[in-house]
């Protein structure tokens, strides 16, 4: 009944609205991508921030409420060996890269604007939706880069009661922030910062616990020489950590943020005599 209310007010929200000023906007981004996980401390790392750019269509049902589709690339990192004074992190001496393309359905909801009910001069917004993205985390490994989900480092899928490799296309929530500039009637830039509340733990290749070395040598050697790199550093390749702690449980995040673009292609204003909350002062 809740959920039925909710699409019904949504509805008469767009609807009402549409009668005022509709706007068929596209534009690009360009900033910086990176994200938060195992390889990462708990915290924003610089020395693993990444360009990243893209580009969206907007289809603007009124001055307070935006539907997106954007396309968005970037990348992400980390280095274990960005934390060195850390004993566990430099006893593991995990790294990895990773390419990110992601596609999303974003609303945009305005909360806050500048300037005339005819002349909007700034506005700042929400956005939240769906995203579906591709990942596919490597490793350097003598002298190439090799990737880590087909080789099951943490022993997906070499036995047949083991976990299933994770799949490198995956979905994700995001949100986030933004406020534009709005330079023409037909123009507009501004700054946004967007999270994306990921369903997988594995962006990073590190999830949960180490497998037996041995077995995993059997199958693959190179495989187990991935999933336990500190033999590279402290030189004991006799050591088999199985079943001891590789990684923290809990979904891995990975953000955008940066400068973005937008120009009108097509607009339409119908006049109506309808009473609206008018979010312009």
């Amino acid at each position: 009944m809740r959920k039925n209310l909710f699409h019904i007010l949504l509805g008469c929200l767009i609807g009402i609205q549409s009668l005022h000023s509709q706007s068929l906007e596209v534009g690009g981004f360009f900033g910086l991508s990176g994200y938060s996980g195992e390889l990462q401390a708990g915290q924003v790392d610089l020395l693993e921030i990444h360009p990243a750019f893209g580009i969206h269509l907007t289809y603007r049902t009124s001055r307070i409420l935006a539907l997106k589709f954007a396309l968005s690339k970037g990348k992400i990192s980390g280095n274990d060996a960005n934390y060195s004074t850390i004993e566990f992190r430099r006893n593991r001496n995990l790294s990895f890269r990773s390419r990110l393309y992601e596609a999303s359905f974003l609303f945009e909801l305005s909360f806050l604007n500048f300037g005339t009910s005819k002349n909007p001069r700034a506005g700042a917004f929400l956005f939240s939706g769906i995203s579906g993205f591709y990942f596919n985390p490597q490793a350097f490994y003598q002298d190439n880069w090799v990737n880590l989900q087909p080789l099951g480092t943490e022993g997906q899928g070499i036995h047949l009661f083991c976990p299933a490799r994770y799949n490198r296309f995956q979905y994700a929530i995001p949100i986030g922030v933004g406020f534009n500039i709005f330079a023409t009637k037909k123009s507009s830039f501004g700054l946004q910062l967007g999270i994306r509340k990921t369903f997988t733990d594995y962006l990073d290749d590190i999830g949960t616990n180490y497998p037996d070395l041995e077995d995993l040598q059997q199958v693959n050697p190179v495989a187990a020489a991935l999933s336990f790199r500190g033999a590279e550093v402290n030189g004991d390749s006799a050591v088999n950590p199985s079943g001891t702690r590789r990684g923290t449980p809990g979904n891995d995040v990975y953000f955008f943020g940066g400068i973005s673009f937008s120009i009108v292609l097509a607009d339409k204003k119908v006049d109506s005599h309808i009473v609206h909350p008018e979010f312009y002062y």
